[in-house]
């Protein structure tokens, strides 16, 4: 006995179960992984989710900002560093926290005049937008 019998009905084929006499309308489809973020990913995963380059990256990863494992087997000169994403993530909120906070509460200061520097002054060569 085939575990599936099917029902040509108005042109679309139905499943039914054996065991129940369940029908479905429609065939079964695989789910949505758009959202779906990989746990590691390799520092050009990296770059095309975050727009981090390569040299950036290590660097956080030598300053212990963002974790990540080499595999390499042993004796290998080789092998593949994978870095973890959610940390990666963790450091870039860890971030937009600490520019909020820093920040007055207008952002939008923008330098109008190059000879500014020259000047002195709070608001000298800024035009406020906000």
């Amino acid at each position: 006995m085939r575990p599936f019998a099917t029902n040509h009905v108005g042109g679309s084929e139905i499943l039914r179960s054996p065991k129940r006499n369940c029908l479905t309308g429609s065939p079964v489809v695989p789910g949505d992984t758009d959202d779906v973020m990989p746990e590691f990913g390799r520092w050009q995963d990296v770059q095309r989710l975050y727009g981090i380059k390569r040299g950036t990256l290590y660097n956080l990863m030598g300053e212990g900002k963002v974790k990540s494992v080499s595999m390499r087997r042993r004796g290998n000169v080789h092998g593949c560093r994978l870095f973890y994403l959610r940390s990666i993530r963790d450091f870039l909120h860890q971030l937009l926290e600490e520019q909020d906070e820093s920040s007055p509460n207008c952002e939008n200061t923008l330098p109008t005049d190059p000879r500014a520097s020259r000047r002195t002054g709070d608001d000298a060569g800024q035009a406020h937008t906000c």
